[in-house]
């Protein structure tokens, strides 16, 4: 019995170190509300312990998109998720989408999928040409 128990423990303590690494709650609402803040206060866009790299930007249709990692200064510049901003729509606000990494919790990679789902609702043909896109970038750039 405390084999069973002690393994349960080592799985948990493993499974939560693992899970620590994926984007959390806290950096999703930094990019969703703490960098719209900052930008409109003419501030610099930086949060302590991270720091944001260009990746990349292109047009898709009406849509220019500009990506940006966020990155854990921590934690030997892990990322910590991908920042992606939307501009340049006649029909639709900018906006500020986070792009969670693999290891994010199961909910907060869904409200990531809610926020872009909703915001290109009629418009899915051009997330298919950022994806295509984004392929063609890396694969150029590897």
């Amino acid at each position: 019995m405390k084999r069973v128990v002690f393994m349960f423990l080592l799985l948990f303590a493993g499974s939560c170190m693992y899970a620590q690494d994926g984007t959390t709650w806290e950096e999703y609402n930094y990019i969703k509300k703490g960098i719209a803040v900052q930008a409109a206060n003419g501030l610099d866009i930086e949060k302590k312990g991270y720091k944001v790299e260009s990746y990349t930007s292109f047009k898709a249709g009406p849509f220019s998109f500009t990506f940006d990692n966020l990155r854990r200064t921590t934690q030997n510049n892990q990322l910590a998720a991908t920042i992606v901003a939307v501009a340049g729509t006649t029909y639709r606000k900018p906006a500020l989408f986070c792009l969670p990494n693999l290891t994010a919790p199961a909910d907060v990679q869904e409200q990531c999928l809610k926020d872009i789902t909703g915001y290109f609702r009629g418009q899915e043909r051009y997330l298919i040409e950022v994806l295509m896109r984004m392929y063609a970038f890396r694969t150029c750039n590897e």
